[in-house]
Parts: structure tokens; sequence; C-alpha cells
């Protein structure tokens, strides 16, 4: 394993075009000793770092015995807000939605919906969460709240998404819907 990782670094710092990483990646996960097949198609996002992010969030959320479905709308876009805190933001709801999910199913959605006009990064999170009650929702971004047994250092990550998207004059909408029979909780983030 350490040697495909390395060979793997190797690639993406040579000269290979995208349809070559894109391919290598495939051909070593389609190896019968990975359980999961991955669509890769996130890594034709223009922004790298976001491409990066949403590939470890990945193995993450296997770790953590959840499956990330990844929709992808848009492969370009401009924000309001750098590259760095791009990133947080959307590490941050996928985070979240990874440890507050009671089903295995996260399906993420990016790039805005089709027959918009709006350039603007648009982000959608849609995860199993019988909590997701008015009041938990109102509470959520609340400097402090955690559901965390062990709440010192916990309970600041929504709060600061919060403050990012306020500060960039972006946008935070809260739902609840229902996806086979199970209530869930989608925040779409546009900024």
């Amino acid at each position: 394993m350490k040697n495909q990782i390395m060979s793997i670094k190797g690639l993406v710092s040579t000269d290979a075009s995208e349809t070559d990483v894109k391919n290598t990646l495939q051909n070593l996960t389609n190896n019968p000793s990975y359980s999961v097949s991955i669509d890769y198609t996130f890594l034709y996002l223009d922004n790298k770092l976001l491409a990066g992010l949403l590939c470890q969030k990945m193995t993450y959320a296997k770790n953590h015995g959840k499956m990330l479905h990844y929709k992808i709308r848009q492969y370009s876009f401009s924000s309001a807000l750098n590259d760095f805190d791009l990133i947080d933001v959307v590490g941050i709801l996928i985070d979240n939605a990874i440890e507050h999910s009671t089903d295995e199913d996260i399906y993420i959605t990016i790039g805005q919906p089709e027959n918009s006009d709006i350039s603007d990064f648009y982000i959608e999170i849609e995860n199993a969460d019988p909590k997701a009650t008015p009041e938990y929702i109102k509470q959520m971004f609340k400097k402090d709240h955690t559901f965390k047994k062990e709440r010192r250092g916990h309970g600041y990550r929504m709060h600061i998404l919060k403050n990012k998207i306020n500060k960039n004059n972006g946008s935070i909408t809260i739902e609840n819907t229902i996806k086979k029979d199970t209530l869930m909780l989608k925040i779409i983030v546009e900024v």
C-alpha cells in the first residue's frame, strides 16, 4: 500500500494530465483488495485543493462506516471565500455530516442547480439526522454547541462556518427532507 501511495504522489508531481491521474487512481482502486468502488469525477473540479479534500474525506468517511455520494453539477465556480476558507467550510460540513449521520449514506452536491445563472460556490449536504428539529437547527450554530460527551474543545466548527459565510455575504439554508423514508438534514451553503 505504501508503494501505491508513493506512486500516486509521484504521478501528481509529474506533468501527467488530469485524465492520466484519474485513470491511474481508478486502476489502483479497481484492485480486488479494495472494497469500495469510487467515482473520481470530482477530480475534474478546477479547484484542485477541493478535489483533494473530497478524496481524503471519502477515506475518512469509510473509516467511520459512512459512504459519501458526490454529485458534481459544476466543475468551475467563483467564490467570495479564498481557497483555504472554502476548504475549511467544506471540511466542516462533511465532518459534521459524518459525525452526526445515523445512516451510512451521505449525499453531497457541488454546483448550482441547472438553469441557475449564479456562478457562486454551492454545496448541499444531506445526511440522516433524527435530531434535526427546528430547535436543534436554531442551536447548531451557537458557540460551544455540541452533542459530544467531552464538551471541552468542541462546538466551535459550525459557529466558525457561519461566521465565514456571513463575513463573505454568503447564505446558509437548512431544511428537513425525506429520503428513503428517513428524516434528513439538508444544509445548503452558497458563497
